[in-house]
């Protein structure tokens, strides 16, 4: 934990002088999600997807934890992923990521929630 702690640090003063790096903002909701701390994970991938989101780099480890957040996620966030899916789907070089599986299980929730019970 206390190494957890000093990432979520650094990453934090990091993001104050750079926040828009998407990759930073993944980062950070990876730790806070190690934490414990659900909503502020869930914050930041919210805005991590929001800032860059055609940025293939981070896309993998936020599909991930968006499967992990899921049930955290409130519509804005979900809103965001989803259009982190269409945009990978659209991409040659994303083929591997959105054939992996937090990409097809969060496709399948997403339409699962739009279809209803």
């Amino acid at each position: 934990i206390t190494r957890l702690s000093a990432a979520r640090r650094d990453l934090r003063l990091g993001l104050s002088a750079s926040p828009t790096d998407a990759v930073a903002w993944t980062r950070l909701a990876d730790t806070e999600a190690r934490l414990g701390h659900p909503a502020r994970a869930a914050a930041a991938l919210t805005l991590a997807c929001e800032i860059a989101p055609n940025d293939p780099r981070p896309a993998a480890m936020q599909f991930d934890l968006a499967l992990i957040l899921w049930p955290h996620l409130d519509g804005r966030a979900k809103t965001a992923i989803e259009g982190r899916l269409r945009w990978a789907e659209r991409r040659s070089n994303m083929k591997s990521v959105v054939a992996g599986t937090a990409a097809v299980a969060l496709r399948n929730r997403l339409v699962s929630e739009r279809s209803g019970p």
